[in-house]
């Protein structure tokens, strides 16, 4: 993958995986590594919050900072997803 901005990688990961019927969801984001830390950024390459420490690789590190952020504005709770309901076929 490539984007306009030099040092700046896009990436996806997944958020929840698929059950059932449900097609399960990811996420993109975008980081960037300077002095040694990945940093979330927006599409435009402005890094957003504090730096996190490289863990495995950039890739794994930045996908766990993304899901963790994800997380944290979901609330707390196993799952806030919407809920899917099966079609009956009775309407």
């Amino acid at each position: 993958m490539s984007c306009g901005k030099p040092g700046l990688v896009p990436f996806f990961t997944q958020t929840a995986k698929p059950v059932g019927g449900d097609g399960g969801s990811i996420a993109e984001g975008y980081f960037i590594v300077q002095d040694g830390k990945v940093f979330l950024c927006d599409a435009d390459g402005t890094p957003s919050g504090d730096g996190y420490t490289i863990v495995h690789n950039e890739l794994f590190t930045a996908r766990q900072a993304l899901r963790n952020r994800l997380a944290a504005r979901r609330g707390t709770g196993p799952d806030h997803r919407p809920i899917v309901y099966p079609k009956l076929g009775l309407a």
